[in-house]
């Protein structure tokens, strides 16, 4: 199963997996997707989540990542990983060597771009100098 979400009022627009718009979120898994939308009040937002099970796929316009399972609130993206694979997190960065990565347990990655990982058995963080 695929999800695409992007801000936006144009239920037409035509958009591209490997390349977001800003604020667009893709979710990919091989098992099972739940994708849901409540509004606590009628003039109140729309908060929406998404829950992507077995081998889960992750990108943004900045981020990628990968998971056993995947859950997303809109605030925050959690990857969770399993016995026989890490949870990872990767920054995307066009046109330089810079590199940073996250891997462990569990990842929280904050829509803020905070980042807190459980179980972790490495990173890396590197100018490309």
């Amino acid at each position: 199963a695929r999800v695409v979400q992007v801000p936006t009022e144009n239920l037409n627009l035509t958009v591209v997996e490997h390349t977001l718009p800003k604020g667009g979120v893709f979710l990919a898994c091989t098992e099972s997707m739940k994708v849901s939308s409540t509004r606590a009040k009628a003039d109140g937002p729309v908060e929406q989540s998404m829950t992507a099970t077995g081998n889960a796929e992750f990108k943004t316009d900045e981020y990628e990542g990968f998971a056993t399972r995947i859950l997303y609130d809109g605030r925050a993206v959690v990857f969770e990983g399993s016995a026989d694979r890490l949870a990872k997190l990767y920054r995307r960065r066009s046109g330089t060597n810079e590199r940073e990565y996250h891997s462990g347990e569990r990842i929280v990655y904050n829509r803020d771009g905070t980042v807190n990982t459980t179980g972790s058995v490495g990173g890396a963080f590197s100018s490309g100098k």
